[in-house]
C-alpha cells in the first residue's frame, strides 16, 4: 500500500504515493516538476484544489492531513 493518492484539480491530475513534510524545511518542495509533499501541492495548488482520494499508509495520520485541508 502507497502513502496519499491525491487529485489536483487545475492539473487534472492524481498523484500517487505522496508523503508529508511535516516541519521539515531542508527537503527540496519540488520534484520531476511538480511538488514533492502534501504541504507543497497544497502551497503551490490551493487547498481547495487538492483532494485526498485515499490516505493509504498516512491513514494513521487522518487528522492531522485533514487539519492542512480546512
Amino acid at each position: 500500500m502507497l502513502r496519499l493518492k491525491i487529485f489536483v484539480i487545475p492539473e487534472g491530475k492524481f498523484y500517487y504515493d505522496i508523503g508529508l513534510r511535516e516541519g521539515d524545511t531542508i527537503l527540496s518542495k519540488f520534484i520531476d516538476g511538480h511538488p514533492r509533499f502534501l504541504e507543497d501541492f497544497i502551497e503551490t495548488y490551493g487547498k481547495e484544489n487538492v483532494i485526498v482520494i485515499d490516505y493509504g499508509k498516512l491513514r494513521h495520520k487522518k487528522d492531522y492531513i485533514d487539519s492542512l485541508l480546512k
